[in-house]
């Protein structure tokens, strides 16, 4: 894994290419450009909030913050997986031409999406002052929380892209993985609504812990406690060890099947 980090630092300036222009080919011939980035979690918001907050009566402070404190760490972590997907398959000129390490395909996109992710947070805070509410000390843990989920993301994504690789109908299962996942996420709702018999299944979702990790600072005003902080924190690198191995022993393979 070190040799694969070195290589990975060496090829450090393409990766910054990659990055640049997967943002450029995104929002190319885009009116609103980068703006959407800032537009789209802002949309679902208001689109959630009449739903549970009026239609549906969920009796939750400040919702609209609680809502977008969830919706933005799951949408960098569901988009960043979906588009690294088929980052292997979608570059097999590129990897069949030339030698680059092939880790930086997915890698890319991932972070490519955090920033988007970090331009995301702009209408976040801007909320805070619309609704009256104080922004504390705490939301300096932020960065602590998105370093957690960038680590998980790309663990996740190292596996799903080499699993697509040798099964193109992972597309599909994300599709229907993710959804599932998004609702079963305290993301929409607080873990007090879930019936405590339950409650233990839910604890079983990793991004419960992360999206918590993110949500706390900012709408609990509080840091993660300690639990929280090392189940976010344990999962998270466990899982990208577990993505790097398993793309690392597949990876040599790639090329029968591109």
């Amino acid at each position: 894994m070190i040799k694969s980090l070195a290589k990975l630092i060496k090829y450090r300036e393409f990766l910054k290419n990659l990055v640049i222009k997967d943002l450029k080919v995104r929002y190319k011939r885009s009116v609103l450009g980068f703006f959407w980035t800032m537009l789209n979690p802002l949309l679902m918001m208001i689109i959630f909030t009449i739903v549970f907050s009026t239609i549906m009566k969920f009796d939750i402070k400040n919702f609209s913050i609680f809502l977008i404190c969830g919706l933005l760490p799951w949408n960098f972590f569901a988009q960043s997986v979906a588009m690294s997907n088929m980052s292997i398959v979608s570059s097999a000129g590129l990897i069949k031409k030339v030698y680059v390490p092939k880790v930086i395909f997915p890698l890319s996109n991932v972070f490519s999406n955090l920033v988007n992710f970090s331009l995301a947070m702009v209408p976040l805070f801007l909320l805070f002052p619309v609704m009256d509410v104080k922004i504390g000390a705490t939301a300096l843990f932020l960065p602590v929380a998105m370093l957690i989920i960038l680590v998980f993301t790309a663990g996740v994504a190292l596996v799903f892209s080499t699993l697509n690789v040798f099964f193109r109908d992972m597309s599909h299962i994300i599709d229907v993985v993710f959804q599932a996942w998004f609702y079963v996420t305290p993301i929409i709702y607080p873990m007090s609504y879930i019936p405590e018999k339950y409650v233990i299944f839910f604890k079983l979702n990793p991004m419960y812990y992360i999206v918590s990790c993110f949500r706390m600072p900012l709408y609990d005003g509080v840091i993660p406690d300690m639990n929280t902080l090392m189940m976010a924190a344990g999962t998270s690198i466990l899982t990208f060890l577990f993505g790097w191995w398993f793309f690392s022993k597949c990876e040599n393979n790639f090329i029968f099947y591109i």
